[in-house]
């Protein structure tokens, strides 16, 4: 199993990926507005995660409750042992007035370092964090049990 010094070497080298990939995420309007047949789009959001964890061999699908209205299961090792779920959403709430932001809220706009755009970047870090941790698991040689 990998020491911290090398996870944490690998973290460094994919910084440029990491932000790209949490851009790309923030510029998918996922917007719940309730009960509406034009609302949500988590499936977009689903699909661009999915290739990503494909790539570092763990399996995943995306499960629909309505048209468009993705989740995604993804299951990192095998068998019989204690498992961790981790969760995250990738809906947000409406943006009630563009006019006042600095930058547009699903522009994925890079200022000081930081992804601009309060709701979308917060819980789709989250998400990509959960993803991210998933791919080095697998790419490193982890044997674990999650689902």
């Amino acid at each position: 199993m990998p020491d911290l010094p090398t996870l944490l070497s690998s973290v460094d080298a994919a910084q440029d990926e990491i932000v790209s990939l949490l851009q790309d995420l923030v510029r998918v309007p996922t917007i719940n507005a309730g009960a509406r047949p034009d609302t949500g789009n988590e499936s977009a959001a689903c699909e661009l995660l999915r290739p990503k964890l494909e790539a570092a061999d763990v399996p995943c699908e995306v499960h629909e409750s309505a048209p468009g209205r993705g989740n995604l299961l993804a299951r990192l090792g095998m068998g019989d042992g204690q498992r961790l779920l981790l969760m995250s959403h990738t809906d947000v709430v409406p943006v009630e007035d563009e006019s006042l932001w600095e930058h547009p809220p699903f522009s994925g706009t890079l200022v000081a370092d930081a992804s601009m755009a309060a709701a979308p970047t917060m819980t789709r870090a989250m998400w990509w964090r959960i993803a991210w941790r998933w791919c080095c698991c697998s790419g490193l040689g982890f044997n674990c049990v999650a689902r």
